[in-house]
This record gives structure tokens, C-alpha cells and sequence, in this order.
């Protein structure tokens, strides 16, 4: 397999992301993509099948994170940062990744990372003269060795 295709040898990309997100139980994290209005700003950079790629996000939601279900959250406008990373192998036929992804306490709160931190790892196979993808993702985050949770599955897709 050609590891570096000197016809496409590399590049830098970025872009600008602005999303609006919703989860029902908002005062959890669980997919480093919480309830608010977000800015992103993704830059990538790749050589060959390889692409690195790093985007920092800010956020502004009417709640902050928190695990603690007794805790009582005076709702309001609160902001902070997202940072994600990611490295990725691509050929068009197998894609594979890993990305993790952290995040700031508000910012009335000082700057301070905020943990857990999710990362995950993905793999992506496109059955040979079909047009049918099937992926394993798996995910989880973590606060320390004994308070981290799990996740994982299996997909089928199809191009058209």
C-alpha cells in the first residue's frame, strides 16, 4: 500500500463552524458537544493519507457543565473553550482516526482545564467494488482510573 501519494503530498485547510446543539439532560458533557451556541475554528494539516487536525471552539450556553445531579445551577450565560485534536489515516477505501477532545471551566471561573476529557478511535472500511462502508467507533471519557465510562459500535453505511 502507498503510504504517501506525492500527486496529493500535503496541505493546509481551515474553516469556520458555527453550530447551534441541544441535549436533553444539558447539564452533562457526555459528548463534548453540549447545549449552546458554538464558534469553531478547525485547521488542518495533511501529507499524504495523513491529516492532523486541531480546532478551538468556543461555546456560550444558558448552563454550565455539571455531573452532579443534586446540584442546583443558577441558569444564566455561560462561555468557555473546547479544545479537539485528531490524526487521521485516509485512503479513500479505509479511513482510520483518533481524536480526544478537553475543555475549560467557565470563564467567571478562571482559566482552567475541566475535566473529564473524551477521546475516542474510529475505523471505517469500504467493502471492495461496493458502495458499503462499515465502521467501529469506540469513545469514552475519562477523569481519572476510577471514574471513566465506555462506549462503542458498529455502523453500515452506504454511498450514493
Amino acid at each position: 500500500m502507498q503510504i504517501l501519494n506525492t500527486k496529493h503530498s500535503g496541505g493546509i485547510g481551515s474553516a469556520l463552524v458555527a453550530k447551534i446543539s441541544y441535549q436533553h439532560d444539558y447539564n452533562l458533557d457526555s459528548y463534548a458537544n453540549f447545549t449552546g451556541a458554538s464558534l469553531a475554528f478547525p485547521w488542518q494539516i495533511s501529507l499524504g493519507y495523513f491529516s492532523f487536525v486541531i480546532s478551538p471552539e468556543i461555546i456560550t450556553s444558558f448552563s454550565k457543565v455539571s455531573y452532579n445531579p443534586q446540584q442546583q445551577i443558577e441558569e444564566g450565560f455561560y462561555s468557555w473553550l473546547y479544545g479537539r485534536v485528531g490524526l487521521f489515516f485516509d485512503t479513500g477505501y479505509i479511513m482510520t482516526g483518533i481524536s480526544s477532545s478537553v475543555r475549560t471551566t467557565p470563564f467567571n471561573e478562571g482559566l482552567a482545564i475541566d475535566i473529564p476529557f473524551q477521546a475516542a478511535f474510529e475505523f471505517h472500511v469500504l467493502l471492495p467494488e461496493t458502495p458499503v462502508y462499515i465502521s467501529i467507533i469506540a469513545g469514552g471519557e475519562f477523569e481519572d482510573i476510577n471514574n471513566y465510562y465506555l462506549m462503542g459500535g458498529f455502523g453500515l453505511g452506504f454511498i450514493w
